[in-house]
């Protein structure tokens, strides 16, 4: 089966889907990338927020995997901040979850 975008249903929460990846053993263990909802976590007083993301990757057998990203988590968090921060990460993973279970095979 050809690697098409029309071949494979896009994962369940996918934002953006890269293109696929015919890695060196062959069209059978072709991956794509992909990213998911994402939340941000204000940090006014630095040059730039934290943000979680959903991301993950979708094998040419269909199967997905999924992980959270922390994006530009370089410097301390005030406790609100990392409250906030606390949440978005129990709502990333809470929706990762979700939709592991609904991503068609």
């Amino acid at each position: 089966m050809p690697l098409t975008a029309n071949a494979f249903p896009q994962p369940a929460d996918a934002v953006r889907i890269e293109e696929w990846v015919i890695d060196p053993g062959g069209p059978d263990s072709a991956y794509r990338c992909f990213t998911g909802s994402s939340w941000v976590v204000g940090q006014p007083e630095r040059e730039h927020d934290t943000t979680v993301v959903i991301v993950g990757t979708q094998h040419a057998d269909r199967s997905t995997e999924r992980g959270i990203l922390v994006e530009r988590l370089d410097d301390e968090l005030t406790i609100g901040q990392a409250r906030e921060l606390a949440r978005a990460l129990m709502a990333a993973a809470d929706e990762a979850a979700d939709m592991n279970g609904r991503d068609e095979l």
